[in-house]
């Protein structure tokens, strides 16, 4: 449930940059850039496709947008594959903003859950 909350308010967090703007510092290209980048990592999350675990992880490292770093860790946790883990546990430890902070830790918490379940049901 408090990762349904957490989505959901993210959504939210999203959706005003986006209307209102958003900057990190950089200047992003241009609004439209940012929704399509935005649409496609949530995507690649919503299908669960492993196959582009690589560009998110990229993603949630290098992009100079918050919000798309906080969409990339949503969508590594909805995925579950544990080969985002250090990327995530590396942010722990270097990241400084509260809201990446966040959604790195939900995105290891779903990663984690994900990987007790599939190895119960192994048993």
């Amino acid at each position: 449930m408090r990762s349904s909350i957490l989505i959901n308010a993210m959504s939210l967090f999203i959706l005003s940059l986006i209307i209102f703007g958003c900057s990190s510092g950089k200047e992003t290209k241009t609004t439209e850039d940012l929704f399509n980048k935005l649409a496609e990592i949530r995507r690649i999350g919503e299908e669960r496709n492993t196959k582009e675990v690589k560009y998110l992880v990229r993603e949630f490292e290098t992009s100079n947008s918050d919000v798309v770093r906080i969409e990339a860790a949503n969508a590594l946790g909805k995925i579950g594959d544990p080969r985002a883990i250090p990327a995530l546990e590396r942010s722990l430890r270097i990241e400084k903003k509260q809201n990446i902070l966040s959604a790195a830790e939900s995105a290891l918490e779903s990663i984690q859950q994900q990987m007790e379940k599939a190895e119960k049901e192994k048993k």
